[in-house]
């Protein structure tokens, strides 16, 4: 079982954190992504980590098991316990095994996994248990 954090994190709690291409407006990169989770981790954020250190960012897989496919669009559940969700994509974990400069984001409203060099700005949603 996932347990998952405030996804608009950033934006909304942390502003400064994010200065990468557009600054405030809470997408980073994947590299500053992991840099996120590892400083909720180590305490520097508060009102993200309520006191646990095992935050990860999630795999692609992770992600997909978010969603329902048999809606059509904004592929969240219906009632989903989730507040903040951006209609857009967000970082995973997974690299791409055959050209490590990119990474895989999935994008909420249609579902619709990409690979993304590193270096653009995308949302982060941090989770902790599940598969590791």
């Amino acid at each position: 079982m996932l347990i998952l954090t405030r996804k608009y994190c950033i934006q909304s709690y942390y502003p400064d954190f994010d200065n990468d291409n557009f600054p405030g407006d809470g997408k980073v990169t994947w590299v500053h992504a992991l840099d996120f989770v590892a400083s909720i981790n180590y305490g520097f954020y508060p009102l993200l980590g309520a006191g646990y250190s095992n935050w990860r960012l999630p795999n692609i897989r992770e992600l997909h098991s978010l969603l329902d496919f048999g809606r059509t669009v904004f592929l969240l559940p219906e009632g989903y316990p989730f507040s903040g969700v951006q209609y857009e994509a967000y970082w995973s974990s997974t690299t791409l095994s055959n050209y490590t400069p990119a990474a895989f984001i999935l994008d909420f409203v249609e579902g619709t996994q990409m690979n993304m060099n590193k270096t653009e700005d995308h949302y982060v949603w941090p989770v902790r248990g599940g598969p590791q």
